[in-house]
């Protein structure tokens, strides 16, 4: 079910209750003022009698009343049979302080003198009559006035129905002006419906936010910054794409020439050569599939389970690690650690592959013999990382970048794939850190990756 469709249906429900509640309650209202009204007119009614009878007793002994009365142009207007479309059926008795019947109207047969004062209801017959009893002034008389309850009641309903009658009008103007409304207010929506349904996958533009309700720009400019990260994520995968290809044919047709150099050379020297250069083409390539890999795994990220990382084991463990290595190229790595325990928030395997790949881009691009620094620095609060290695002069715009994908400077003749400091910057990312690449003064090239949440014990290692 549609947005507008619930909400039409419930705005709808809700007025037709309100109406409904308005006009029953005005009904019911109606009807209670009605019957005040009512019992206002038999009181008055009453009084009238009462100082017509007071009037004829000052020209007649009230003995005489029940004789002289009936010919009275009261009796005669009573005992009509025409009456007007707006006069109410009325009743009246007068009663004597003694019970004695002084008169009467026509219409009062079977009604009793009630026992009590004031207002009162008894049934004759099949009929109920709302009754009224007053004693005069002197106390001489009572008046006796009654309505039957079916006139009260058609009284009461006519007026409540004219008074309801309106509210009752209003419930489908009233359901119609809440659909109206509705429809007006969801008509963004519609139109941003229809904005992103005709886009195609390649129309990754932001979505206006012209005439946008404010409840709703929130969701557009989510939108928005989905359809910008989707739009970078497409056009980093177009380029990550376009570079591994371009990357992988370098080796591929260096394999493919030295393979053909192998199988067309009777001179075994020169057999022997091209198979080592066989592998050593397989080999960059497996080490470019891996980096690849490895960096197809970490750009979906978008948040880590880090723990506690001590730094000296995870020092000391890539220095033997990377100890045939560095021997070979005659290389010495040294370890820059305070004789304190010091440990940082981190994920522990892809601390270990930042670091791997910082020394091993300082080995391979450092001359043999060169000392390579793996160390840490604290601050107040946050601990750095850092590996340096002896570089000749690198220049700023070169040093921009360096960490990014594919690039592998000016010594492209090396065997790396230009992806380990991408993916050092990724892991950096990833721990809400930061790759810093520099040339400090003494000729040194310095990778630092930081700032971690670190730990520093003040309890010397043994």
């Amino acid at each position: 079910m549609s947005l507008r469709l619930r909400l039409s249906l419930a705005l709808s429900l809700l007025m037709l209750l309100v109406c409904a509640s308005m006009a029953w309650l005005s009904y019911d209202k109606a009807r209670h003022e009605a019957d005040e009204l009512l019992d206002g007119q038999l009181v008055m009614a009453a009084r009238l009698i009462e100082a017509q009878v007071h009037h004829e007793t000052t020209q007649a002994p009230l003995s005489s009343l029940s004789k002289a009365l009936p010919q009275t142009q009261l009796t005669e207007v009573l005992n009509r049979s025409g009456q007007h479309r707006y006069e109410q059926v009325l009743a009246f008795r007068v009663w004597s302080n003694t019970g004695a019947l002084l008169l009467r109207s026509h219409n009062t047969e079977g009604l009793s003198r009630p026992s009590a004062l004031g207002f009162s209801s008894q049934a004759v017959g099949d009929q109920s009559w709302r009754l009224f009893l007053r004693a005069s002034d002197t106390g001489d008389f009572f008046t006796l006035v009654a309505q039957p309850e079916s006139e009260r009641h058609r009284v009461a309903l006519e007026v409540a129905t004219q008074v309801t009658w309106p509210g009752l009008l209003s419930i489908p103007v009233a359901i119609f002006l809440a659909v109206f409304v509705v429809w007006k207010a969801l008509r963004p929506l519609a139109t941003l419906t229809r904005e992103v349904r005709g886009r195609s996958s390649a129309q990754l533009q932001s979505l206006p936010t012209v005439m946008v309700p404010l409840e709703v720009r929130p969701l557009v400019d989510s939108i928005n910054d989905l359809l910008h990260r989707l739009e970078q994520r497409l056009e980093h995968e177009r380029r990550f794409t376009a570079d591994a290809a371009h990357e992988l044919r370098t080796p591929i047709a260096g394999l493919k020439v030295q393979a053909q150099v192998a199988a067309a050379t009777q001179d075994p020297d020169a057999r022997a050569h091209a198979i080592a250069q066989v592998l050593l083409g397989l080999q960059r390539a497996e080490r470019l599939v891996d980096q690849m890999l490895r960096l197809a795994r970490l750009d979906p990220l978008h948040s880590l389970q880090t723990q506690a990382v001590a730094l000296r084991p995870l020092f000391l463990g890539l220095q033997d690690d990377l100890a045939a290595s560095t021997k070979a190229q005659k290389q010495q790595l040294l370890i820059d650690l305070p004789q304190t325990r010091m440990s940082v928030q981190a994920d522990p395997q892809l601390l270990e592959v930042a670091l791997r790949n910082l020394l091993d881009n300082a080995s391979r691009y450092s001359e043999a013999g060169a000392t390579l620094v793996l160390g840490a620095r604290h601050t107040p609060g946050h601990i750095w990382l850092y590996v340096t290695n002896p570089a000749q002069g690198i220049d700023k715009t070169e040093l921009a970048q360096l960490h990014q994908r594919f690039y592998r400077g000016q010594s492209k003749h090396q065997m790396g794939s230009g992806l380990g400091l991408a993916i050092t910057q990724r892991i950096a990312e990833l721990h809400h850190c930061q790759l810093l690449l520099a040339q400090t003064p003494n000729h040194l090239f310095q990778a630092s990756l930081g700032p971690f949440t670190g730990l520093l014990t003040d309890e010397a290692l043994t």
